[in-house]
């Protein structure tokens, strides 16, 4: 923003921003052939980064709540652990500026086939 403040150009290119959705949208469209944006859905662990952006491109979003708002749960990161379902709700009532995410989940791992 220092940069931009002085005059000069930036593009951003990670979440929330357009560019990056714009371009999974064109991979989608021209190597697999998807169009339609209820066959989309963002996984993500940041309600200011994945679930706004996904919002912002109004496809379907799942928020791990294990990541990195898993202190504000109540519990650690990469537990796969619940959370009190209290917790969660001020978890989305604080950033709902940010739009609610369509789905949570407790944990997400992903792992190559052996």
């Amino acid at each position: 923003s220092f940069y931009e403040s002085l005059g000069g150009q930036v593009t951003y290119v990670g979440k929330p921003h357009s560019y990056i959705y714009d371009n999974a949208f064109d991979v989608l469209r021209t190597q697999f052939g998807i169009t339609d944006k209820k066959r989309i859905c963002a996984i993500g662990d940041v309600m200011y980064t994945d679930i706004l952006g996904a919002n912002s491109k109004e496809i379907d979003s799942i928020l791990i709540l294990d990541g990195v708002h898993a202190s504000e749960l109540g519990i650690k990161q990469t537990s796969g652990d619940r959370p009190d379902g209290a917790l969660l709700q001020e978890l989305l009532e604080s950033y709902a500026d940010c739009g609610t995410p369509t789905y949570v989940m407790d944990h997400f791992q992903w792992e190559e086939p052996s």
